[in-house]
C-alpha cells in the first residue's frame, strides 16, 4: 500500500544513495548496493538511483540485472538519453544486438545524443550482419559529429570482419589520432598488422599495450601468439 513518506524518509534516502556512491568509488560494490537498494525502496520513482544501482550492478559483472536497472531508469527518465544509452551499450555487451539497436536508436532521437551512442548503433548493426546499414550509420553520424573516435572504431571492426585492412587500418589510425587514449586501440592496429603479415610490428603494437597495462589478458596472448609465429618459443612461454 502505499504511504506518505515524510521529510525525514526523503532525507535518510539521499543519505543512503550518497553512501552508495561513496562506497563505490573505494570498490566496495556489495556495500555499495545495499545502499542504493534501501534508497530505492524508500522511493522507488527516482530513475536516477535505479541508474546508480545499474552502474554498481556493473562494477561486479552481473550485467543482466544491471540492464533491467537501467532500463527501469529509461523508463523514470524519459527526457534523459543517458539511460538509455546506456541500456543500449549493456545489451551490446550482453550480444542482444536486436535490444540495443532498438534503444541507440531510440536514444539518437535526442538532440544530445553523444557520439558514443552511433557507434553503438553501429557495431549492433554490425553484429546483425546489416552491412549496408552500418555504413549508413556511419555516414549520418559524420554529418553531426566533427571527430567521433568511437563511430571511427565501429566501423574499423565492420571493416576488418569483411577483410577490408586498408580500410580498417584508417579507421583505427584516425580514431587513435582524435582520442590517443582510447582503451584497446592500438590491439586492433595491431591485429590488422598480423593479419596482412606484419607481424613483427604488431609485436611492438602489443608491447607498448603491456607497458600501460601489464595485466591486460588480451595483449598477454596476442604477444605470446605472435612470438611462436617469429619462432621466439623461450619469450611466448614467459607471455602465455
Amino acid at each position: 500500500p502505499f504511504r506518505d513518506h515524510s521529510m525525514g524518509d526523503w532525507h535518510q534516502a539521499e543519505e543512503h544513495a550518497e553512501r552508495a556512491e561513496l562506497l563505490l568509488a573505494r570498490g566496495r560494490g556489495a556495500e555499495a548496493e545495499a545502499e542504493i537498494r534501501r534508497a530505492i525502496e524508500i522511493d522507488p520513482v527516482r530513475g536516477e538511483w535505479h541508474a546508480a544501482l545499474a552502474m554498481v550492478l556493473e562494477s561486479v559483472g552481473r550485467l543482466e540485472e544491471a540492464l533491467a536497472s537501467m532500463r527501469q531508469a529509461a523508463v523514470l527518465l524519459p527526457e534523459d538519453v543517458r539511460p538509455l544509452a546506456s541500456s543500449a551499450e549493456l545489451s551490446l555487451r550482453l550480444d542482444r544486438a536486436e535490444e540495443a539497436l532498438q534503444h541507440a536508436e531510440r536514444a539518437i532521437e535526442f538532440p544530445d545524443a553523444e557520439e558514443q551512442i552511433h557507434a553503438v548503433r553501429i557495431a549492433a548493426l554490425h553484429r546483425l550482419d546489416r552491412f549496408e546499414d552500418a555504413e549508413l550509420a556511419y555516414f549520418l553520424a559524420q554529418q553531426t559529429f566533427e571527430e567521433m573516435p568511437s563511430c571511427l572504431v565501429a566501423m574499423g571492426d565492420l571493416q576488418a570482419d569483411q577483410s577490408e585492412f586498408d580500410r580498417a587500418s584508417w579507421c583505427y589510425r584516425e580514431a587513435m589520432r582524435q582520442a590517443p587514449s582510447m582503451p584497446r586501440l592500438r590491439a586492433r592496429i595491431a591485429s590488422i598488422l598480423t593479419a596482412t603479415g606484419k607481424p613483427e610490428r604488431a609485436l611492438q603494437l602489443h608491447m607498448a599495450e603491456l607497458r600501460e597495462n601489464p595485466a591486460s589478458i588480451e595483449s598477454l596472448l596476442a604477444c605470446g601468439r605472435i612470438l611462436v609465429r617469429l619462432n621466439r618459443h623461450p619469450e611466448a612461454v614467459d607471455r602465455f
